[in-house]
């Protein structure tokens, strides 16, 4: 998974086969964090776990963990940015 912010503070998240389109990734980008994901079944229930920000989340199918995720990951970079942590501008 592959997350850019651009000019706009638009957070996106690319597909591989978006990374592979290197034209995915346009010129008003401010930053790229490439991270990856896993997601595992658990109880009925799907586990979505991000390694890189240890960012973990759930949901009732792969599709719903995974945007769960996604909803995750912007919200813990958006938090360590108004921290002053780490900026991801």
């Amino acid at each position: 998974m592959l997350v850019t912010k651009n000019s706009g503070n638009v957070v996106k998240f690319l597909s591989i086969k978006e990374i592979v389109m290197a034209s995915q990734i346009s010129k008003n980008t401010k930053s790229v964090i490439l991270v990856t994901h896993r997601i595992k079944e658990s109880g009925g229930r799907f586990v979505a776990f991000c390694p890189e920000l240890l960012v973990t989340t759930q949901g009732n199918t792969v599709e719903e963990a995974n945007n769960n995720l996604k909803e995750a990951v912007i919200l813990h970079l958006e938090t360590l940015d108004q921290l002053g942590i780490r900026s991801f501008a």
